[in-house]
């Protein structure tokens, strides 16, 4: 029996047993030939049926954002026409149903399509039932699901270019000479070059907007004449789009290091300010910086008014709440590896938390990260890393240099570290300053105690951690509302004008995370046992007071 269509969530699992005909007429059966998935908006696949008599239907699939898949499937009876099959999911509930097959003669019913079945089922379950795809062995048709899963990615996939202000030596300028080190040059202004990747983050195709994720490291560089380090002018492309010279950015590297000896100006057209000018290409989209973070090694940018997203198959990035990443899950990068446009790498998540001290400005940043077993190289920042559903789990932003000790090892920030950061970004940067503030508790907390457990419900090994206070700082909101050292922390609440988020706190990723959703206006409250009993504790209303910048 070929593989079952794998790639897409049931949101509820329900016992189901329907009757599946799809089987004709007269003279020869009529089967399934071929079915492709024609449209996508994200969560809602639309897919298209071919028979071998030539008639085509169409059927939509709305994927689970936190289901079970389908283990396996395996037909487990079989009376006549009638052959009966057992799904095995995850969470190791069971359901079977049964599919009678074609033969000779009168069409046993005519009139029924797939759409009829799965609306006949669909109306009798709870909102947010899905379809559950055709076995292979029926439907004679294998789909890839890594190649499902990469094509989603990568639609919301950019490459970037980044181009940076820097002087060089200017070797035509003597302006005089040493008898031990010979002579002097003068300098003239140029421009250094720099690729990566991103994501697209939120996305308005009719407007041709949209927000891209990226890493810090990316855009900035301490050679840069800009007061902050930030690339001045950024260029991304969507995926098969690439369209820049790359010769123009290898002739650069020459000319910004040529000798007297070595001419390479004849190489570039040159603008009023006497920089290199690269030719970027018909596919080109022009974006500019809003914001980001060193610490947090994200940074934001901006598409406005593109003709080529307008028409273009690109798709907003799905985001998946990276707290429930298991070790081992799929981990597919896309990125942009060594500025030769975007490509697709394949592995799994080997560590599901861990810091790591990653260098942008001369100093070491402490960074939450993903490890991960999937290729990653120079480009690859930025770019997103996806589940085997193309849903995105994490950004790349480094690997391991060290062959000696560690082999094909690469790190990605978690999408919930991630995606909040960008969205503070995007809340608090207004074009004036490019960074954002997060909220300042001054409290420190510890790791109690951790153990490994065996999750029943998912089938998967977890870490449990116990959390407690650790210190105070001398200017603590978190003391001025009562908390003391020793409190256990079970929970947080982040009480918003519209909505409450709730967060248990059963890792102490999972606290410092959940402070990146805090914004100005809101308030926290912190459940703890103390001595046994549970309390809580709730901050007034935020002011801006209680935020810092961040760098």
């Amino acid at each position: 029996m070929k593989k079952f269509i794998k790639c897409l969530l049931v949101v509820l699992i329900l016992p189901i047993a329907f009757l599946f005909v799809g089987c004709n007429a007269g003279a020869e059966a009529v089967s399934i030939k071929s079915i492709t998935k024609t449209a996508s908006n994200g969560i809602t696949d639309t897919y298209t049926i071919t028979y071998t008599n030539g008639k085509t239907e169409e059927f939509t699939i709305t994927n689970g954002e936190q289901g079970v898949s389908i283990s396996s499937i395996a037909k487990t009876d079989s009376v006549g026409l009638v052959d009966t099959y057992t799904i095995t999911y995850t969470d190791r509930k069971t359901e079977q149903f049964t599919i009678v097959n074609g033969q000779d003669g009168e069409n046993l019913y005519s009139n029924i399509t797939i759409n009829d079945l799965y609306n006949q089922v669909k109306d009798t379950k709870q909102e947010g039932y899905t379809l559950i795809d055709f076995i292979d062995e029926y439907l004679d048709i294998q789909i890839d699901t890594n190649a499902l899963a990469s094509s989603r990615a990568l639609r919301s996939a950019v490459s970037i270019y980044v181009e940076h202000d820097i002087s060089i030596v200017d070797y035509n300028t003597q302006t005089g000479y040493n008898p031990i080190t010979g002579p002097t040059y003068g300098v003239k202004d140029s421009i250094s070059w720099g690729a990566g990747s991103g994501v697209i983050y939120k996305l308005d195709k009719e407007k041709g907007d949209a927000y891209i994720i990226t890493n810090y490291h990316v855009c900035f560089s301490a050679d840069s004449q800009s007061s902050d380090g930030i690339a001045t002018k950024f260029t991304t492309y969507l995926y098969g789009g690439e369209s820049i010279d790359t010769a123009d950015l290898y002739y650069l590297s020459y000319y910004n290091n040529e000798n007297n000896n070595e001419d390479y100006s004849s190489n570039f057209e040159f603008d009023v300010e006497g920089k290199p000018i690269i030719d970027y290409g018909y596919g080109a989209i022009e974006a500019e910086y809003v914001g980001g973070s060193e610490k947090y090694d994200i940074a934001v940018l901006k598409v406005t008014n593109s003709d080529v997203l307008k028409n273009s198959d690109a798709l907003e990035v799905e985001v998946y709440n990276s707290d429930l990443v298991d070790v081992g899950s799929t981990a597919i990068a896309v990125g942009n590896p060594g500025a030769g446009g975007i490509a697709v790498t394949n592995g799994i998540i080997s560590i599901d938390s861990e810091y790591i001290n990653v260098t942008i400005d001369k100093s070491p940043v402490s960074l939450r990260e993903f490890r991960i077993d999937t290729p990653v190289n120079g480009g690859n920042s930025g770019g997103g890393l996806f589940d085997g559903f193309g849903r995105l789990i994490g950004i790349v932003n480094a690997k391991t240099t060290d062959t000696t000790s560690y082999e094909n090892t690469g790190y990605a920030i978690p999408t919930n570290v991630a995606t909040r950061v960008a969205d503070s970004i995007m809340n608090m940067c207004d074009g004036e300053t490019r960074k954002f503030k997060r909220v300042l508790l001054g409290v420190t907390i510890e790791i109690q105690s951790s153990k490994g457990y065996y999750d029943e419900t998912t089938g998967t090994m977890k870490i449990a951690e116990t959390i407690g206070v650790k210190s105070f700082e001398s200017e603590s909101l978190a003391k001025d509302i009562g908390q003391q050292v020793g409190d256990i922390l079970t929970s947080v609440e982040i009480i918003k004008e519209d909505e409450t988020i709730v967060i248990e706190i059963d890792r102490m990723f999972k606290m410092i995370d959940a402070m990146l959703l805090v914004r100005e206006g809101d308030c926290i409250k912190f459940n703890y046992t103390r001595n046994g009993i549970a309390g809580s504790v709730t901050t007034p209303v935020l002011t801006s007071d209680n935020f810092i910048e961040m760098v």
